[in-house]
């Protein structure tokens, strides 16, 4: 569907995205301003059946962090 879901963390890193189509694939990308982001791909869901992420986003050294972090997943296209 090329539908776009964004959210952020919680002060813990935890986030959660609602109303997201069972199935797959997606691709999940974190985002954080002075670090390089970080995606995952082939990302399947289910009904009833939290899916967890653990990143670790590494600092570009370019600048302050705006201690925003963005995270966002895109369900892949398949052919």
């Amino acid at each position: 569907t090329n539908a776009v879901r964004t959210t952020m963390t919680d002060s813990n890193g935890n986030f959660r995205v609602t109303a997201l189509p069972p199935g797959g694939p997606y691709e999940v990308t974190a985002n954080a301003g002075g670090f390089e982001g970080q995606t995952v791909q082939d990302v399947y869901t289910a009904l009833g059946r939290p899916t967890s992420f653990n990143f670790s986003l590494s600092s570009t050294g370019a600048g302050e962090s705006d201690n925003v972090i963005i995270v966002s997943g895109t369900r892949a296209r398949v052919s």
